[in-house]
């Protein structure tokens, strides 16, 4: 994301406009000696046109220390307020259409755990899925709901987490999600513990460009340290993938210990070079075990749909016991609210670094790597 309207680090006159501009790249933008970020891109789309007190106003809702727009828009807001804003200045709740393109660009969150379905098969898919688990979606289970939520909620990247239920749904969930990568979408694939290639799916999955996969020992029927499912590690292991489970419990199945904290240890003990990312803060509500057994261990944790289930002083108790680079924000969408979700997030009172850490740099850093 770049701005047009001024080639100096100061802000512009009153009367200039400003044009906020995305730059569709099929790298990931990177950053330049002089410390701003540049990306390969050869096509450039004007999103909106501001008054340099809008941008201001928006500005004032992010720390410019991490602005990617740096040079013009820590500039202008500089001169506005003259010194760094706290907490109390970001967004309470969505921002328009028009604010959220401004605000991904000036602190990006990424969202390590979404959910969509192709079009044609969302109805059924959230019907059968809130008739199991007895819990309503907050959109529509289509991708066109889940990019409209990403903007009320300033969400630049969501990554979506398919789930093969079938041995022969791999080749399905792969070809769409060939359609809907893009810069704001990263799709992981997913194969069947009962699939007897799901070894070579896993090289395939690589050999297409996705970065991981994802495996549900619930809607899956295994349990997550079967020796059965040790040729899928393996591959995982040997291509680089990362490896992201549902862990803990599943209110839709009954409380069987399926996927806790210590079946992750086994299969982390057999695979310690297999960058797995444990799901619901480490064990979906079994979070007592896996502060005990997970807060040492080599793997990274996301948050999703777990902050509406406790309260504050639990959740940030629970994220502080993991380390700070290893922590992922995710919502769960759409069985979650994403706006509500990076409220509850920022309303946990966590240092400024370790925030902007959980919601966007650790995820760059990860899926970056991942990446190539």
């Amino acid at each position: 994301m770049i701005l047009s309207g001024t080639n100096r680090p100061t802000a512009p006159p009153s009367t200039t406009p400003i044009r906020l501009v995305d730059t569709r790249a099929s790298d990931a933008p990177r950053k330049t000696d002089s410390g701003d970020f540049a990306s390969d891109a050869k096509a450039k789309v004007e999103i909106c046109v501001l008054s340099p007190s809008s941008a201001r106003k928006i500005i004032r809702k992010a720390d410019p220390k991490t602005c990617r727009l740096n040079p013009i828009l820590r500039g202008s807001y500089q001169r506005g307020r003259g010194k760094a804003t706290g907490p109390h200045n970001r967004p309470r709740g969505p921002l328009t259409k028009r604010q959220a393109g401004v605000y991904r660009a000036v602190m990006p969150v990424v969202d390590f755990h979404a959910h969509a379905f192709p079009d044609a098969l969302a109805g059924r898919a959230i019907t059968r899925i809130q008739g199991l688990s007895g819990v309503r979606s907050v959109l529509d289970g289509t991708l066109s709901s889940l990019l409209a939520s990403m903007d009320a909620a300033g969400i630049e990247t969501s990554l979506i987490l398919s789930i093969a239920t079938k041995p022969a749904q791999f080749a399905s969930i792969m070809k769409w999600s060939r359609t809907i990568a893009s810069g704001r979408i990263i799709p992981l694939l997913s194969v069947h513990p009962d699939d007897p290639q799901a070894a070579d799916r896993v090289r395939i999955a690589a050999e297409e460009g996705f970065i991981g996969l994802k495996l549900h020992p619930y809607y899956q029927d295994f349990d997550l340290d079967s020796p059965a499912m040790d040729p899928v590690y393996g591959a995982m292991e040997e291509r680089g993938l990362l490896c992201v489970s549902h862990t803990g419990f599943d209110h839709a199945f009954p409380f069987d210990r399926r996927a806790d904290p210590l079946r992750i240890l086994r299969v982390l003990a057999r695979f310690p070079r297999l960058d797995f990312v444990a799901t619901h803060l480490g064990a979906w509500r079994d979070w007592d075990q896996a502060i005990e057994h997970l807060r040492g261990a080599r793997l990274w944790i996301d948050t999703a749909y777990t902050m509406e289930f406790m309260p504050a002083e639990q959740a940030r108790r629970l994220i502080l016991s993991f380390p700070a680079d290893r922590l992922l924000f995710g919502s769960d969408t759409p069985w979650s609210d994403q706006s509500a979700s990076v409220g509850l997030l920022r309303g946990l009172g966590l240092e400024r670094e370790l925030e902007q850490a959980i919601l966007s740099k650790n995820a760059r850093e990860l899926t970056s790597r991942h990446r190539g």
